[in-house]
């Protein structure tokens, strides 16, 4: 690795109003970030934009302040001067973040696993609340990582429905990893670390949470998921946007179903409208990508449930099973889609029922084309 390089990089991404786009044309036209600060001040977009930088022995020691607090906060430093560890979905990118920083397992970013954003409106119902936290943990269930933006609703809720069933989330933060935004989600951001998943910001430190910060944030949450869930957002939504640029980037783009007369489910509806899938289970979500084999008919709650509906302990003792070992199992069933609990507390199976071997019996008139189920 080169330090030099990487430590100009971070230099150049501590310079307020730069953003990646300023950073990859000075590179570009310097054709280093060293040579960058080794160069004239100031420097001129083609754009017609022209920008002053500080001394470079300004730039350089704030360098190292960001750098000593990242490594206070137990960050990794990812940056272009050195792709060994730099997520390789960033540089499907048209401007790649030169610098990020991450809290957590890196593994969470790359790998075979899929990556399914679930993103949507802060303003959300209680309705999109369930969703959130429905698809979130059945992809978890499935082995899949959560990614979104930690922002309060359906952000937060995906997030908690993923971590709820064990499974991993990667965050991208609008602020300085030293700031999480919004503050109250910084108790999930923890648990998402210690669940072996990520937070990631290519903001530095000490960065607060403007609102021009939420379009690059977004821009990263859509290169680092396979597909994205929109589950609900007004039709000026930033999910909306997240959703365009995801598609120039080649991912998929799932809407989930709402009530048509409410603000929160245009967004999704609209996105249906121009093409984008469907989304009715985090199982149909993830089949599009790799086909998931369907469970065996013959597994016991389903049968169970094939001809009539039944509460947990009346399942419990027809299985002779414990209600506690039992109720995962259900928990799953209703995340795939096959079961729905009902008021009152009863379990109904969902969908046809799986067809039985039909046994030929003669009918009254003896004609023998009757046949008994």
């Amino acid at each position: 690795m080169d330090r030099d390089e990487e430590r100009a990089l971070v230099a150049l991404n501590c310079r307020p109003q730069l953003g990646a786009v300023g950073i990859l044309e000075l590179v570009k036209q310097a054709g280093s970030a060293a040579a960058v600060l080794a160069g004239p001040r100031r420097w001129v977009f083609p754009w017609r934009r022209s920008v002053l930088l500080e001394e470079p022995a300004a730039l350089l020691a704030r360098a190292v302040e960001e750098q000593d607090e990242l490594r206070k906060l137990g960050a990794r430093l990812l940056t272009l001067a050195d792709l060994t560890e730099y997520p390789e979905r960033f540089l499907n990118l048209a401007h790649p973040p030169p610098v990020a920083a991450v809290l957590g397992d890196l593994s969470s970013l790359e790998g075979e696993e899929k990556r399914i954003a679930v993103v949507g409106a802060r303003a959300c119902t209680a309705y999109g609340k369930e969703q959130a936290r429905r698809f979130g943990a059945g992809f978890a269930v499935e082995g899949a990582v959560v990614v979104s933006g930690a922002a309060r609703g359906i952000d937060q809720e995906a997030m908690r429905g993923a971590l709820e069933c064990g499974g991993r989330v990667v965050a991208v933060i609008g602020s300085g990893l030293d700031r999480p935004y919004p503050p109250d989600a910084a108790p999930l951001l923890k648990n998402i670390i210690e669940a072996g998943g990520a937070v990631l910001s290519e903001f530095p430190c000490g960065t607060a949470p403007m609102r021009g910060n939420f379009p690059r944030r977004n821009r990263l949450i859509a290169a680092l998921a396979d597909g994205e869930v929109l589950v609900q957002a007004s039709q000026k939504s930033r999910s909306i946007i997240t959703a365009a640029l995801a598609n120039e980037i080649g991912r998929e783009i799932f809407g989930v179903p709402g009530a048509l007369d409410s603000v929160v489910s245009l967004g999704p509806l609209s996105l249906v409208l121009d093409g984008a899938h469907l989304a009715v289970s985090p199982l149909q979500v993830l089949d599009f990508f790799e086909p998931v084999a369907p469970m065996a008919t013959e597994d016991p709650v389903l049968l169970a449930l094939e001809e009539q509906d039944l509460a947990l302990d009346e399942l419990a003792v027809l299985l002779g099973r414990p209600e506690d070992s039992l109720l995962y199992e259900i928990v799953e069933h209703e995340l795939r889609g096959r079961l729905t609990r009902l008021p009152g507390g009863l379990y109904h199976r969902c969908g046809p029922r799986p067809a039985r071997h039909a046994v030929r019996t003669p009918p009254p008139d003896g004609n023998g084309s009757g046949l008994r189920p």
